[in-house]
C-alpha cells in the first residue's frame, strides 16, 4: 500500500496537513480524546457515556456546534500553539469498519534561524495507524518569529514539505465567532534547497462556532500546484484545521475530520 504523503504543517504546530495520492481534503474540528468505551458511547467531550437498560449501544450524536459571545485571543492561542508541549490521541472509524488512531505531538525547540531570521522552534510528530497497524510517521519542524505568534516556514521529511512564507498579515489580537482575517502566503518547495517550486499556499484565520465557552480558531489553506508539484506526487488541496480555544486563549482540544482514499474519516 503506498502512502505518499506531502507535508503541509499548519501555523497551529500539532498539525500537519497531508496531501496523499493526490486526493486528500482535510477538514477540521478539534477535541482531546478521553475516557474509555463501555459500550454505550461518548458525550460530546469524549467522556463514555453511563449505561441504562434498554439504552441502545452506539456513538453519542454529534453535538451542535454553538456561537459563542466571548471575545477570544487569538494572539495568545497562536503564542500558546507555538511554545507549549501538546500531545493529542484522535481516533474514529469509517462504514467500513477500519478503525483509525492519530497522535500529534508537539514540542517546543530551541532559538535558531529560518531563511536568515532569527526564530523559535518546535518540533512536530505525527503518526496515524489503521486498524492497529502503523501506515504513516512524519516528523517536520514549524518555525516561528520570536513572539511565537507568526509561522514563518516549515520544513519536513517528505517530497514538498518545505514552506517558505513570502508575506504575512499582522496577527489579531483578539476576535469573535464568525471573524475571519487574511493570514500568509507561501511558497512550497520540493526540499530546503528551495530551488525546485512545487506549489504556493494562501491562508486565512477565522474563529468558528464550538460552544458557549470556546471556539475553534482554524486556519483555512489553498494550495495550488507547479507542473513540478504535480510531477513530484502532490495533490492541490483546500484544508482547515482548527484548535479549541478558551476566551484566553488556552488550547483545551483538536478533532479532525478529512477525506482519506475516498474515505471520510472524523477522528476525535
Amino acid at each position: 500500500m503506498n502512502y505518499d504523503f506531502m507535508v503541509r504543517c499548519s501555523r497551529t504546530p500539532v498539525v500537519q496537513r497531508c496531501v496523499q495520492g493526490g486526493s486528500l481534503l482535510l477538514v477540521a474540528l478539534l477535541s482531546a480524546c478521553g475516557g474509555s468505551d463501555n459500550g454505550c458511547g461518548f458525550d460530546p467531550y469524549g467522556n463514555p457515556l453511563p449505561c441504562y437498560a434498554g439504552a441502545a449501544v452506539g456513538p453519542a450524536p454529534v453535538p451542535v456546534p454553538v456561537a459563542s459571545a466571548s471575545t477570544f485571543l487569538i494572539y495568545q492561542a497562536l503564542v500558546n500553539s507555538a511554545l507549549q508541549v501538546q500531545n493529542y490521541n484522535i481516533a474514529g472509524s469509517d462504514q467500513f469498519g477500519n478503525t483509525y488512531a492519530l497522535n500529534l505531538m508537539s514540542q517546543p525547540g530551541p532559538a535558531t534561524s529560518f531563511n536568515g531570521l532569527p526564530a523559535i522552534s518546535a518540533n512536530i510528530t505525527q503518526t496515524l495507524y489503521q486498524n492497529g497497524v502503523l501506515v504513516s510517521s512524519q516528523q517536520f519542524t514549524n518555525f516561528y518569529t520570536t513572539t511565537g505568534a507568526q509561522l514563518i516556514g516549515s520544513a519536513g521529511t517528505a517530497v514538498g514539505s518545505f514552506e517558505a512564507v513570502t508575506s504575512a498579515a499582522p496577527v489579531p489580537v483578539s476576535g469573535i465567532v464568525g471573524q475571519s482575517f487574511p493570514s500568509l502566503t507561501a511558497n512550497l518547495f520540493r526540499d530546503a534547497g528551495q530551488t525546485v517550486l512545487d506549489g504556493t499556499l494562501a491562508e486565512t484565520l477565522s474563529l468558528a462556532p464550538d460552544t458557549v465557552s470556546t471556539a475553534l480558531l482554524c486556519t483555512n489553506d489553498t494550495v495550488q500546484l507547479t507542473a513540478t508539484g504535480i510531477a513530484d506526487g502532490l495533490g492541490a488541496s483546500q484544508s482547515t484545521t482548527c484548535l479549541r480555544i478558551s476566551p484566553s486563549g488556552d488550547l483545551l482540544g483538536l478533532t479532525m475530520s478529512f477525506v482519506n482514499n475516498g474515505v471520510l474519516l472524523n477522528l476525535q
